[in-house]
């Protein structure tokens, strides 16, 4: 137990990976200790307080804490000793799903992106590296501007722009004042770690970017589905996003608008 507790604690610490790399993390650690736990009485329960850990080492990461109920809600669902024998598969087929819905969602932003367009973004995330991938597997070309406010050689929006560079798009880094001297810039884009009734929240600094944006180009959040929720706790380095500043959310499944978002997770 004292390992299981050491890989929440790297969960909650953990600065390097997104939202979908530590929600694999989570799914993975859940599905190994279910196949481990004793199919007792109150297997369900140690069940569901696993899961409640795991969410809670990044409550502000819906994907994690909606990823490991679900997962969990299937093992319960097929019983103690099924669920024993299959939680690892299970598991497995939990990641393979995210990372498909993560493709997904970006191959549709991508389709949004005209040829040769100039599109902004800030920080750093897996949701809009696979983007670029896809706008450039079709041929696009982007240009990106990246929205970086953090002085530090390491910051998130710097390593962005050289793992794209190193990809061959087209980049360039830029302050508060380079993004609004900016032309031509059709649209951006940000991931996010949930998107609530009222909020994207995403990674500092999402909410400048968003406010540039503002009657000068539409603004996207790209996610998975699973990261949709009702409300998640205020977190230090994650900033609240009004939903009204986006023209919409991009899933696996379709673009979602403000009142589509509302609508889903309000009834």
């Amino acid at each position: 137990m004292q390992d299981v507790e050491a890989r929440i604690e790297a969960i909650r610490l953990d600065r390097e990976h997104g939202s979908a790399w530590l929600t694999a993390e989570g799914l993975m650690l859940l599905g190994e200790i279910a196949a481990e736990m004793g199919a007792e009485e109150g297997w369900a329960e140690q069940l569901e307080s696993l899961a409640g850990r795991i969410s809670g080492a990044k409550p502000v990461m819906a994907g994690l804490g909606n990823g490991v109920e679900r997962l969990a809600s299937e093992l319960i669902g097929l019983g103690p000793d099924a669920g024993k024998r299959s939680a690892r598969w299970v598991a497995q087929e939990h990641v393979l799903t995210l990372r498909e819905a993560s493709e997904g969602a970006a191959r549709r932003a991508a389709g949004l992106v005209k040829v040769g367009a100039v599109v902004a973004t800030c920080s750093y995330g897996s949701a809009i590296m696979r983007l670029c991938k896809h706008a450039v597997e079709a041929r696009k070309q982007p240009r990106i501007v990246v929205l970086e406010t953090n002085p530090e050689p390491a910051a998130y929006g710097r390593r962005l722009a050289v793992e794209l560079g190193e990809r061959g798009v087209s980049t360039e880094v830029v302050d508060a004042a380079g993004l609004a001297a900016a032309g031509g810039i059709q649209a951006g884009f940000i991931g996010a770690d949930a998107v609530t009734t009222k909020y994207v929240v995403n990674g500092t600094p999402s909410l400048e970017l968003a406010k540039a944006a503002q009657g000068r180009f539409p603004m996207y959040a790209v996610c998975e589905s699973v990261k949709l929720i009702r409300d998640v706790p205020a977190e230090a380095g994650y900033e609240e996003v009004p939903l009204e500043m986006f023209v919409g959310v991009v899933t696996e499944g379709r673009l979602l608008t403000p009142a589509d978002v509302r609508r889903l997770l309000v009834f």
